[in-house]
């Protein structure tokens, strides 16, 4: 079999001693191959055992290939490896699923597989000279990467030129990433970069998890063809540390309101877009049906709308459309000097104000009438005399968690968010959260630093995620991400706080109010 390398001695042996037994029969019990150059990557897949590693040296390799039925399994790139769309084969389409009535063909699919890892290898279309092929029709489902019922994770990969009969054309067809399933599968893109689709960069459908970090995504601009969309999903979705452009939908007889760089179409789901970048698109973000997208930080130079029935919520970003209608209760919104929208959290907009009083030419001015859509829910604060304000100006006597947070304080479970200020009415982030069980179990040395690339090793709770962590109190959204700056409900914190008393949890139901800093004291006092 040219172009196998057994990885094992055990295995070498066993070939040698046992010549009479076939490759294949043998190499199905092989949980390590190597693919050199004009080796079988598919050959390689079909006799890779459940939690093997497929090693693809540098070079080309012609496709279709198919992962089916697999666990655990790795197939990496090593060097520059590219797979392509061989002219000359058919490509396996695949059965509808989840009542859809077209059929998929990728030039990778993954078929009823569960934990399968895609990494460092460069997916090129280049179908061109194929478009006689049978199975790409108009109503066919053609994909660099085919997931079906499967869970996916595609690592430090590149999707180019996934177009047919041409660079572009008006169907349904031809995207970076196609999923979907009949179950709750779970989809992962990291560090991948997608360029130069047909119809969407990313898609999912069904109830599919999506989570995207560090993804690039750049489509071809204005054209009149079809409209482009970036990253499209129906489930709970997660994209952080992304950005999408060129997506620009300039025909006469428009059938659509433009392309969609983030496209929410999900009914009651939730997605978190943090710190994305869009530029060059018509809509940075849609909502459609009865979906829910929140905005936590980045820089958006398209519209934004949400349907009938969805929900859109600005904490904090950069915007060119007015997004006052999107805004975050706690959030406050400004005007830079350009005209354009910035949404800013509690803490943002707190070191804003402060500057603006250091500096007379400050590159932001007030947004008149929109300053903050809390401005109706603002209560007037109890005044404080030196002699009700124990360690804190700031909390009154008359604070029905007053005793409370004297006594968290006196037990070092909780400080002061600055020297005299409590901050009882500030909501409560993951970091906190963790730093206060902690404090209240007595600061144990965790045995590991956690594992989330946004926990520093220099923050001040640290140790405290980490060791949460490692209780199973506080988990993060995924096995790098933990937010350590994101709010934390009531329910949240309460399920916290019965798994570091060693009690079972209520179930938790969402949609509960974020926790604040006097009624988590007045919880664990």
């Amino acid at each position: 079999m040219k172009g196998f390398k057994k990885l094992t001695a055990a295995v070498l042996g066993a070939v040698m001693a046992l010549s009479v037994m076939s490759f294949t029969a043998f190499a199905e019990e092989s949980e390590a191959i190597t693919v050199s150059q004009n080796g079988s990557v598919q050959e390689a897949i079909d006799n890779i055992a459940d939690g093997g590693v497929i090693t693809v040296e540098e070079g080309t390799y012609k496709g279709p290939f198919k992962i089916e039925n697999k666990n655990n399994v790795k197939i990496v790139g090593e060097g520059n490896v590219k797979f392509t769309f061989d002219s000359n084969a058919e490509f396996s389409s695949v059965t509808a699923v989840n009542g859809e009535s077209t059929p998929y063909a990728g030039i990778l699919t993954i078929l009823g597989s569960d934990n399968i890892t895609v990494e460092n290898i460069i997916i090129n279309g280049n179908i061109e000279a194929a478009s006689g092929n049978a199975t790409l029709t108009h109503s066919a489902r053609y994909a660099g990467v085919a997931v079906i019922n499967s869970n996916v994770l595609i690592k430090d990969c590149e999707i180019n030129d996934i177009t047919y009969e041409g660079h572009l054309q008006g169907m349904q067809n031809g995207f970076g990433i196609y999923a979907v399933s009949e179950n709750a599968e779970k989809l992962e893109v990291v560090n991948t970069d997608i360029n130069n689709f047909n119809k969407s960069a990313v898609i999912t459908r069904s109830e599919i998890e999506l989570y995207m970090k560090g993804c690039n995504i750049k489509g071809f601009g204005e054209q009149g063809v079809i409209s482009q969309n970036g990253i499209q999903y129906a489930g709970d979705t997660t994209i952080t540390n992304c950005s999408v452009e060129d997506l620009k939908y300039v025909a006469d007889n428009e059938w659509t309101g433009g392309s969609v760089a983030i496209y929410n179409t999900g009914s009651d789901n939730e997605s978190t877009i943090k710190d994305v970048e869009t530029k060059g698109v018509d809509y940075s973000i849609s909502v459609n049906n009865s979906g829910k997208t929140v905005v936590k930080g980045g820089t958006f130079d398209g519209l934004l709308e949400a349907g009938e029935g969805g929900s859109l919520i600005i904490e904090s970003g950069n915007f060119v459309s007015d997004v006052s209608d999107y805004l975050h209760k706690d959030s406050n919104l400004v005007k830079d000097k350009n005209g354009n929208y910035v949404v800013m959290d509690e803490e943002e907009y707190k070191d804003y104000k402060k500057s603006e009083k250091k500096s007379s030419g400050s590159s932001y001015s007030l947004e008149e009438g929109k300053v903050s859509k809390k401005d109706d829910e603002k209560k007037e604060e109890p005044v404080v005399t030196p002699e009700e304000k124990g360690p804190f100006y700031d909390v009154s006597t008359s604070d029905p968690n007053y005793d409370a947070i004297i006594k968290v304080y006196e037990k070092g479970w909780m400080v002061g968010v600055s020297d005299g200020v409590f901050a009882a009415n500030g909501t409560l982030t993951r970091g906190m959260a963790a730093t206060i069980l902690w404090n209240k179990a007595g600061k144990p040395e965790p045995v590991n630093v956690s594992p989330f690339l946004d926990v520093t090793g220099d923050a001040y709770y640290a140790k405290a995620v980490a060791w949460a962590y490692e209780q199973g109190i506080v988990l993060g959204y995924d096995g790098t991400t933990f937010g350590p700056n994101d709010f934390v409900t009531t329910e949240q914190f309460t399920i916290m706080l019965d798994k570091s008393n060693g009690s079972t949890p209520a179930a938790y139901v969402g949609g509960a109010p974020n926790a604040t800093r006097g009624w988590v004291a007045g919880m664990i006092a």
